[in-house]
């Protein structure tokens, strides 16, 4: 859905993002990155403190909310339309900062050993050598788990020069699980 064609972007930009303080706006769109926000999480990809923030946000029904207890820290998520509008807007307003921010998420989930999340992170940071670093180290686990076409995709999203031989002999070993043989 193009968000400029509905008059949502225009009201969220105008009526609820445009309308915020500008740490909010920052901590928004900074945020924005991660599907699933902790404050442990926030507090490592920001670099200051967000438990404050994340309970104002969720007392004034600031387009976030509580999904899950991940043992003792709340986990906090922005619905999927306003996500996609802060993530939008950071993206035109500062790729770079939306690159830096998404290689530093990859980098806080693999320390978590989190490989799916890492894995996406460094995709949108368009860190390659990360990518493959991580599928060719923890392919087996992945596999095992489960995730072979998702490890297809993230394999087909690397760039031709990422390809070593390991790589594209785990591609042909996923594509004989997934019956993708020509």
């Amino acid at each position: 859905m193009d968000l400029t064609e509905t008059g949502i972007y225009d009201y969220l930009m105008n009526e609820v993002f445009g309308q915020q303080p500008e740490d909010v706006r920052a901590f928004l769109l900074r945020t924005a990155v991660l599907s699933d926000m902790t404050v442990s999480l926030c507090n490592a990809l920001l670099g200051q403190e967000s438990r404050m923030m994340l309970r104002s946000l969720e007392k004034h029904n600031l387009f976030i909310s509580r999904v899950e207890q991940e043992g003792l820290e709340t986990t906090y998520r922005y619905p999927p339309l306003f996500r996609d509008f802060l993530i939008s807007r950071l993206r035109r307003e500062d790729m770079e900062l939306y690159r830096r921010l998404n290689a530093h998420a990859g980098e806080l989930f693999a320390e978590r050993r989190n490989w799916r999340a890492a894995l996406t992170h460094s995709l949108e940071a368009e860190q390659f050598i990360e990518v493959k670093d991580i599928i060719l180290a923890h392919f087996d686990d992945l596999d095992k788990a489960g995730h072979c076409e998702s490890l297809a995709q993230w394999i087909d999203l690397l760039p031709t020069e990422y390809l070593s031989p390991d790589l594209q002999l785990r591609r042909a070993e996923l594509a004989n699980e997934l019956g993708q043989l020509d």
